[in-house]
Order: structure tokens, then sequence, then C-alpha cells
């Protein structure tokens, strides 16, 4: 994931600036007109930690509780809709073994991995094999397993100690993997803010961010809060993301124009 982003910000070259956190978005009326087609035009000033930023466009891709901070001041119902947008902690543990004794207790891991689902024992979510999956991921003659605990239905477990997170861990893989050999090296993430959660009533609180936004031409949500968790589905939205910026900037002229004429 890291890999692919780095390689696109590297693309773009001084078009982009990354590593350059976001304090505040100012939205600045215009015009206003009360014409069929025309309904209003905003420019904004992005805040950050170098300069201020004037654009014509915003893309706020970030979770929606962090879009909700930048845009409250000038869109405070937007903003409360968008921290009615749940989240499910999730804590992963990453354990690295030698791929001999692996092989020795269980076999090859010659896979994706495993999920696990809800009411079969284990507490684990699942487990990706991660050097099956992607090569670079370990070291020769080395194996990396990535598990997932917590989740919507386990939320206290991001919340305990490392020790007692990587022995929950390798007992489930000891249940359900048969691996039993002590692991060589144990990283652990915690994400507190970690998957968005669709809950009953999601589409009808995007419909009512959209309407709010409408108010504010060229403000654009995007990212995996909305409509997809993976990033799949973040790529496959982001064609219609990027039409909306386009067309927008296509209509500022004309917008100009017509607050030049008033």
């Amino acid at each position: 994931m890291e890999s692919l982003i780095r390689a696109a910000a590297a693309s773009l070259g001084d078009a982009v600036r990354t590593n350059r956190k976001v304090s505040e978005v100012r939205a600045r009326r215009q015009l206003r007109d009360a014409g069929p087609r025309l309904v209003g035009a905003r420019s904004f000033t992005v805040v950050s930690e170098s300069e201020p930023i004037e654009a014509d466009a915003v893309v706020l891709a970030g979770p929606a509780s962090e879009s909700a901070d930048l845009i409250r001041p000038f869109e405070p119902e937007a903003a409360r809709q968008l921290n009615g947008i749940a989240t499910a902690p999730l804590a992963v543990v990453c354990l690295g073994y030698d791929d001999a004794a692996v092989r020795a207790e269980r076999g090859p891991l010659n896979g994706f991995g495993f999920l696990v689902p809800r009411g079969e024992g284990p507490r684990i979510l699942g487990a990706l094999w991660e050097s099956s999956i992607y090569s670079g991921r370990a070291p020769a003659g080395k194996a990396l397993l990535r598990v997932m605990i917590g989740g919507a239905t386990d939320r206290d477990a991001v919340d305990l100690d490392d020790p007692r997170l990587v022995d929950i861990v390798r007992e489930d893989l000891r249940r359900t993997m048969g691996i039993r050999v002590t692991p060589e090296f144990i990283h652990v993430v915690r994400h507190g803010r970690g998957i968005p959660q669709y809950t009953i009533g999601h589409a009808a609180r995007l419909a009512r961010i959209e309407a709010r936004l409408r108010e504010h031409p060229g403000l654009i949500l995007a990212g995996n809060s909305y409509r997809g968790v993976s990033i799949n589905a973040c790529i496959e939205d982001a064609p219609a993301v990027a039409r909306q910026v386009a067309i927008h900037l296509r209509r500022m002229p004309a917008l100009l124009d017509y607050a030049a004429a008033r």
C-alpha cells in the first residue's frame, strides 16, 4: 500500500505536497445567482503547517471524523452528519517466523490466509499470510503473518496491552493453524478509528451530507467512509471524484464572468 502511494506521489513531482498536516479549511462565498444553473461558487483556503493554499476545489479524502473537524466552522450540519459515520477499532498483530519451523508444524503457507466468522470460537478476525501473498514482505527463509483482532463486535480488544494481544493471537493460531513455534518477530499496530461501519441509515446520511455540500460547490468528499471500505472501492470511486472536480473547474470561468458582469 505504501509503495503504491509513494509511486503515485513521485510521478506527480512538485504538483503534490505530502506530509503537510491540514489544520483548517476556509470557505468564502464569491457570488450567488438565483438562476436555474448557477447556484453559487466558493473559493477555499487550505491552512497547513507550511503556507495557506488558495483553491477552487477541495477534495477531503481522510476519515469522515477528520473531514468533519475541517468543515465544522462553516458547515456544522454536514460535520454533525459526518461524525455519525461509526468506525470499528482494530488491532493488527504481525508475527514473523522461521519458515522451516512453520512448514514442519503445518506445511507450506500456500494461500491468502483465512477469516473467522463470529461464533466459531477464536477471538481473532482472521490472518493474512503476508509473505505468501506478496514478495519481499519477509527475509528469505522467513514467514510473516498479519493477524487482525477487534472490530465492531470486540471493541475492547484494541485496548489490551501487547503481551495479552500476542497471547490471544498465538493461542488462536495454534487452534486454527496448529502453529506452536515461538515467533522471532512481533509488531503490534492499533487503529482506534479502524474500519468504517455502514450502519442502517448510511445511505440516507450520505444523501443529507451531499445536500449540504451542494451549498459549497467544489467541496468534495472521497475515501472509504462513504461508498466502499476497500482500496478497490476507493479506486473505483476515483474517476467520479475527478469528474466532479473537472466539471466544477470548467464552470468557474462562467461563474467569474457572471460575477464581473454583476
